[in-house]
């Protein structure tokens, strides 16, 4: 995961395209951190591979979400709390995972990565997708 992306000053400052591009990268961004979680499982890598993967999963997760939220309050987002609701569980499912990891040694449980992998694949396409329309259309109705 490149490491600007957790360095960019007044991130939720952001606005219209910028914010937008910003959320993408994001996502593709843990879309990367999922896959290499997935890697680590099929290949059976060692638990200090999981561990140093799941760090950089909270790590990104905590602050996308955090910036995410501060967007949709800023732009007073009308589905915000449901979109919030879907960040809980996309973090409890992380826990989940992480437990996982010290109950079965090296394997992660395949349950709890397609669980987390599902809740991400439909926060991106339909959470994250609403928010994006709503920020073009409010971003096209400030401009008239």
């Amino acid at each position: 995961m490149p490491s600007s992306i957790l360095k960019v000053a007044n991130i939720v400052e952001l606005k219209g395209n910028d914010l937008i591009e910003m959320l993408d990268e994001f996502n593709k961004n843990l879309e990367e951190i999922l896959s290499i979680l997935y890697r680590h499982f099929t290949c059976g890598h060692t638990v200090e591979m999981y561990q140093h993967t799941l760090k950089e999963l909270s790590e990104h997760t905590s602050h996308y979400f955090y910036c995410e939220d501060q967007w949709m309050h800023l732009t007073s987002y009308d589905e915000e709390s449901i979109h919030k609701d879907e960040h809980n569980i996309f973090t409890k499912h992380f826990i989940e995972m992480q437990a996982s990891l010290g109950k079965t040694d090296v394997n992660l449980s395949l349950h709890a990565l397609l669980d987390l992998t599902k809740n991400f694949t439909q926060h991106v396409l339909l959470s994250d997708l609403r928010f994006r329309q709503y920020i073009v259309k409010r971003e096209s109705a400030t401009k008239y």
